[in-house]
């Protein structure tokens, strides 16, 4: 889509849905062109999705700056 017209490819969000596991969620999400990821089986698993869901967090504080990680809760907080 983005060789065809770049402007809609941008605004179009793109979520993986391959296989989502915790050694691969943080380049996942890294990855520019990805907005976001479908979790299948690991969702259904806490101990295998806290790992997916701590790498979407420090990725989404790593891209804005006004949020830290606020670690003993593994939430996003918003900084003064």
């Amino acid at each position: 889509l983005a060789q065809c017209d770049a402007p809609a490819a941008a605004r179009i969000p793109l979520l993986y849905g391959g296989s989502v596991k915790a050694d691969n969620a943080q380049q996942l999400l890294a990855m520019a062109d990805i907005d976001g990821v479908l979790v299948g089986g690991a969702s259904l698993d806490v101990a295998a999705f806290l790992p997916i869901y701590s790498a979407a967090l420090q990725c989404v504080a790593a891209a804005e700056p006004s949020l830290v990680l606020d670690e003993p809760f593994a939430v996003l907080k918003k900084v003064a």
